[in-house]
């Protein structure tokens, strides 16, 4: 059984990336001509298309009948499509500027610069042709010939019955000169749109999703910090946010009077040992945040003088492993992604399972493709702890990566895995070791090995740290090209 339209948009809401993907695949040929039908334009109908599914997908929320997902969307081409000519008036042309000439040069295959140039010139006569249809009937000859879309289809989608598409094609037909009815489909079949099309707009979308997202969270901690300005903790989230974003200045403004408060208070509590459990732990990471905004700026001697008052603190592991690192080296914006020692290609994760020692039921959102989620170990790290993934099949595969931050779209910046070992399984039961490690601050697990048949992975957790957790965002297996 087909899964309809609102089961999709229901795993949409619960963060199936995929699934929207789908969405893209069902409607985009669709979507793409009925932008095309407005402003008879191939790269514009693209753009319309794309900004289409992106705005649907942000407003899924707030749509009362997810069974009417086709027809939102429709409704949304529409207005963006008729918006886009409210700015640009399209002149008309007169289909019987085509002469026979230019009608059966068409179909040949250009070959010189010129004849590319003249193709391009007659596919925006053709165009211009089918604007002097109506709107009804230019919308079922462009959805028809586009990518060869049934009569009901096209119905369905513009919300009539297939016999008036018929009649509507018929009229279209009656209207344009039978002799250039092959070129308009000629025409509107060479512009398809890009195979990866469905994927890359689930991406767009998702991240104009976590933009949002960003833009919420801020508000909620200026809020915050304008509510008490001594809440430190909404202040280092706040200023976090705007790393992220790579709004180092406003990050600096909203942590610098706090980190000299919480220096001097720190201090004078490590001098006297009754005052000491009054010392919260994120003094340090005020220090350690103002000097990667600092090195991001490219003012060095500041960042370090951060990275030393850090120090004379009392520190968690990660601060004091950060502040060292600083230390030795700017500190990057972004994550390094490293690169295999062969070359290698994605997995896809289709039909991915996974398991964990540890909240076991959120291992999935390791693999879903969301970077606004992720699994979570939600105690502190310890050896022992695994995450176990099932591939579905047995592959040839070489390199595992972790991403422990979401691409940098996290303000939980210490989250990786402090020593891992990888193992690998065709059965599940009889397991192989092929890489061992140490995780990184600024740089993303990536553990290459020999290409190794296998169908499940296991990573295994191997050290100590507290109070951080051990997260994935994402893992990604990659096999040999």
């Amino acid at each position: 059984m087909s899964t309809t339209d609102a089961q999709l948009v229901h795993r949409c809401l619960e963060g199936d990336l995929d699934a929207f993907s789908s969405l893209v695949k069902k409607y985009q040929d669709a979507v793409y001509g009925l932008a095309l039908s407005y402003v008879r334009d191939f790269d514009v109908a693209q753009d319309i298309a794309q900004e289409a599914f992106i705005k649907t997908y942000l407003q899924l929320p707030t749509l009362r009948d997810p069974s009417k997902f086709g027809s939102y969307l429709r409704t949304t081409v529409a207005n963006l499509s008729k918006n886009y000519l409210g700015r640009r008036r399209l002149h008309k042309l007169s289909i019987d500027q085509l002469d026979e000439n230019q009608i059966s040069s068409f179909v040949q295959r250009p070959e010189t610069p010129s004849e590319v140039y003249e193709q391009k010139e007659l596919r925006e006569l053709v165009m211009k042709a089918i604007g002097r249809l109506s709107e009804k009937n230019r919308q079922a000859v462009t959805l028809y010939y586009i990518d060869g879309l049934s009569c009901q289809e096209i119905g369905d989608f513009l919300g009539v019955s297939e016999a008036g598409v018929k009649q509507r094609l018929h009229r279209a037909r009656e209207l344009l000169k039978e002799e250039i009815m092959e070129m308009v489909s000629e025409t509107l079949k060479s512009r398809p749109l890009p195979k990866e099309f469905a994927r890359k707009v689930a991406e767009e979308a998702k991240r104009y999703e976590i933009e949002c997202q960003w833009e919420k969270a801020m508000e909620k901690y200026r809020q915050a910090v304008e509510a008490d300005p001594e809440d430190f903790n909404s202040r280092l989230y706040l200023a976090r946010i705007y790393y992220r974003r790579g709004l180092y200045r406003e990050a600096i403004q909203t942590l610098e009077e706090m980190a000299e408060m919480e220096y001097r208070e720190c201090t004078a509590a490590l001098a006297s040992p009754s005052e000491r459990k009054k010392i919260r732990f994120y003094h340090p990471w005020t220090q350690v945040t103002l000097g990667w905004c600092w090195d991001a700026l490219g003012q060095r001697e500041r960042a370090l003088e951060q990275y030393r008052q850090a120090l004379d603190l009392m520190l968690t592991e990660s601060a004091a492993k950060a502040a060292l690192l600083g230390l030795e080296a700017p500190h990057p914006p972004k994550k390094r992604v490293p690169r295999g020692p062969i070359e290698d290609r994605e997995v896809p994760p289709e039909g991915w399972k996974a398991w964990a020692s540890h909240n076991s039921q959120d291992a999935f959102k390791a693999f879903d493709r969301d970077f606004s989620t992720r699994w979570i170990s939600l105690v502190h790290q310890r050896p022992g702890m695994w995450f176990k993934l099932d591939m579905g099949e047995v592959r040839t595969i070489c390199r595992v990566l972790l991403d422990d931050d979401g691409r940098g779209t996290s303000i939980y910046v210490s989250d990786y895995p402090r020593r891992y070992v990888v193992e690998v399984s065709e059965d599940g039961s009889t397991w192989k070791e092929v890489a061992s490690g140490e995780g990184h601050l600024d740089e993303y697990v990536s553990a290459a090995f020999e290409p190794t048949k296998a169908r499940f992975v296991r990573i295994i957790q191997e050290g100590y740290c507290s109070p951080e957790s051990w997260s994935i965002y994402e893992i990604f297996v990659y096999e040999p090209k």
